[in-house]
This record gives structure tokens, C-alpha cells and sequence, in this order.
């Protein structure tokens, strides 16, 4: 895409890339961990019931490490 649009793109803006969806995905594996914790710990038996889990583990489970 940026390329696309015709701009100039540097190896460090390369590795700011890489570093940035690092940590994205980083953040994915603490969040989906902290899913299956909560599905352990209490067994949804509605969709309501795991839309309310997957929300917590967003809320709680997220954010700087």
C-alpha cells in the first residue's frame, strides 16, 4: 500500500513495521491465552455467555506487559 501511494519507504521503517506487528501479535497470543484460561473456568453454554468472555479477556487481558 505504500508503495501504492509512492512513498519512500526505508529498512527502518521496515523494522519499525516488523517491531510494531510484533507486538500486535504478541498481545493477540496473551489475549487468546487468557480466553481459553476463562472457557476453562467457567464453560459458556450460550453465545451471550462467550461474547461476555471475550470481552473481559479484551478488557483485562490486554495492555503492557
Amino acid at each position: 500500500m505504500l508503495l501504492f501511494w509512492g512513498y519512500n519507504v526505508s529498512v527502518a521503517v521496515w523494522v519499525g513495521f516488523i517491531a510494531l506487528f510484533g507486538v500486535a501479535e504478541d498481545d493477540s497470543v496473551v489475549v487468546s491465552t487468557y480466553i481459553g484460561d476463562l472457557l476453562k473456568e467457567r464453560p459458556p453454554n450460550t453465545i451471550e455467555e462467550v461474547r461476555e468472555l471475550v470481552v473481559e479477556a479484551g478488557r483485562s487481558g490486554s495492555g503492557p506487559i
